[in-house]
Formats: C-alpha cells, structure tokens, sequence
C-alpha cells in the first residue's frame, strides 16, 4: 500500500512546473484530469495517483470543497495537530468557502505547516500557475483531510470509503433556447455512470456531490443565465422533474466567464436521474460544459 512518503516524494518532483502559457491553467495536472481551470485540487489528485493511492484514500476532485466534503463525510477531517501527508484545505479571505489545498510536508504546530501545492506563487495566491513549497498558518487553513493509507485495499469489496466518480462534458457548442430550461446532453463520457446521447449525469439511489462548469456565447449584453442541478423520473413514459438540487443565477453577464454550479452534499432515491439545466435570457450557444461527481 502507498504511504504518505510515496505522495510527498511525487509532490516534490514536481516543485517548480508552471503553466505554458501562464494564465492558462495548461498544465500537466488538468491534461490528466480532463478540464482546464484552476488546478490547485487536481495536482493532489494526479500525485496521489502517480503514487499509486487508490482514489478510496484520497479522492480525485477539482473542486476544493467536494474534498472537504469527502474526508468529513468519512470523519477523517480534523481541524488542528496535522501529519506530513494530510491533506491540507485553505479559505482565503473574502472566498466565504475553502479554496485552495496542498500537501501537508512538514508540522511546525497544531496549525502551522509547510505544505506543497499547485497553483500558487511567490506571494502566496491561489492561482498563481507554479507548483511550489509554501508555509502557512492560523485562520487561513480550514482543516486537515486525513488520508487512511493505512487501509487495505484491492479486494474488490466495497467498504465505506469506497468512493466512484462521474465525469462528462461535450464536445461541440449546442443551442440554448432563451427563457426556457435547456437538459444538457453529454458528448462524451470520462467515467462512471454519465450516459452518453444522454443528460444523466447520476441515476438510482446515491449520495453525491456534483460540480459543473460552463461557458455561453452570443447572450445578449445584460443578460443572465441561471444554472441547476435537478432529480428527475419518469412518469408514464415522460421525464418528470422532481426536485431542484442546486440553483445558481448569474446576472448582468456577457457569458464570456466560466460558470460553476456545485451541489454540495447531497442525496437522491431509487428511480431518479440527476440533470444539470441551463437558462439564458436570450438564445446563445454552450460552447464548453463538464460536469464532475463523486457517489459516496
């Protein structure tokens, strides 16, 4: 079984790799994963992998707080009195959530650490496009995500930390009707249960937690665009939407920024799908779109 040595010795092979060109979160890291964006979480993921850490142990997420919510929902997220190999969750002032993470190398005290992380530069930031040692302490670390290396695994049967992930995203920009609920249907399928031709992203009984990211075109100046994750089922041969699980409204936007829809934590019964919806004011077309979930 790999060992938080075996993580800390990947990480630090990789000190000094930037983005080519900088600023555009082209790196290594998100070739790997399958999205370009801030890859500050998909550096822990891609070193725990190429460290041979099943995804059990150390969850594959680009998405800050889908990690957070995965270690707490093991009860292995500790706030103080961390260990070389945890993995360490930063909240940068005026974020109002976590969003920054490393690997914690060495402990100074109970929440002062040197840790090494993707992303970052010399001042500090959290996209700052280098993979770099950097030390921190007091408010800004949220926590600590104890890894179980010391978990046997490769039996093949499930256990409670067993986790499995969904990715999709298109390939070409489709059409979005304006003032109406547009289902994304997915071009291609990365992993897990993600139905190609399809918009299910998720489908049965689950517990998860989703995140989609998406950018639009041609919306007319002023415009908005609002975001959702909703469960669905079918009723006498039609879809039906039950339930809306996660909504985001993005006001005054010319569509030219990426636009991101998390979940949260959450839960869905047998017999239901999760979708994600999209809906502008005014025709325009989806020219990227991932979406990414973990059932837990």
């Amino acid at each position: 079984m790999a060992s938080a040595n075996d993580l800390l010795k990947v990480a630090r092979g990789e000190l000094g790799v930037k983005e080519k060109p900088a600023g555009s979160n082209k790196v290594r890291y998100t070739k790997w994963y399958g999205m370009i964006g801030p890859w500050c979480a998909m550096f822990v993921s891609w070193c725990a992998a190429k460290a041979g850490i099943p995804e059990s142990v150390i969850p594959k997420h680009a998405y800050t707080p889908s990690g957070v919510a995965w270690f707490k929902a093991r009860g292995r997220y500790h706030k103080s009195n961390p260990k070389p190999g945890d993995i360490v969750y930063y909240e940068f002032p005026g974020m109002g959530r976590v969003s920054h993470v490393g690997i914690v190398e060495k402990v100074h005290g109970p929440r002062d650490i040197t840790a090494i992380e993707g992303n970052t530069d010399a001042a500090g930031g959290r996209t700052g496009g280098k993979v770099m040692r950097k030390r921190r302490s007091g408010s800004i670390i949220d926590g600590f995500g104890r890894p179980n290396y010391g978990k046997s695994t490769g039996s093949g049967s499930p256990g409670e930390d067993d986790v499995k992930y969904h990715s999709g995203y298109i390939k070409k920009a489709k059409s979005l009707k304006g003032g109406q609920w547009n289902t994304i249907p997915w071009d291609a399928v990365a992993a897990g249960d993600v139905n190609k031709g399809h918009p299910g992203i998720l489908k049965g009984a689950a517990h998860y937690d989703a995140k989609a990211r998406l950018r639009v075109d041609g919306l007319k100046a002023g415009g908005a665009v609002k975001v959702r994750f909703v469960e669905a089922h079918k009723v006498k041969g039609k879809w039906k939407v039950d339930d809306t699980a996660a909504l985001q409204d993005y006001n005054d936007t010319a569509g030219d920024e990426y636009l991101t829809l998390n979940s949260g934590p959450d839960s869905m019964s047998k017999g239901r799908v999760l979708w994600l919806q999209v809906r502008p004011t005014s025709d325009c077309k989806l020219t990227q779109c991932a979406v990414k979930a973990f059932t837990f």
